[in-house]
């Protein structure tokens, strides 16, 4: 016979958070990185960003790369320049500053 199901508030958070890591990959944070402000995990967030844009920054490289080369500027949300990147065989306008790549 199987045990009893806990039906308590606490014994149901568990098996849905189980059910949730367990079965549909979700990844569990903390509570310390929950910042209720904003209603967002930082830690999470904070690794998505890093993987997607990560992706997002190989893609226009390839393309770049694949339309003969140039010039690869990667903004922020805010507008601001993050990277820039002469792609070969692409022109490099300043080639002796260009010290990040």
């Amino acid at each position: 016979m199987c045990p009893p199901t806990d039906i308590s508030d606490q014994g149901l958070e568990t098996l849905i958070v189980e059910s949730l890591v367990n079965e549909a990959g979700y990844a569990q944070g903390t509570n310390e990185d929950y910042e209720p402000e904003h209603v967002v995990d930082l830690a999470k967030l904070k690794e998505f960003l890093e993987a997607t844009q990560q992706d997002a920054a190989r893609a226009a490289t390839e393309m770049l790369r694949n339309q003969g080369g140039g010039e690869l500027t990667l903004k922020g949300r805010d507008g601001a320049i993050r990277s820039k990147d002469t792609i070969p065989p692409g022109n490099d306008p300043l080639p002796p500053r260009d010290k990040e790549h």
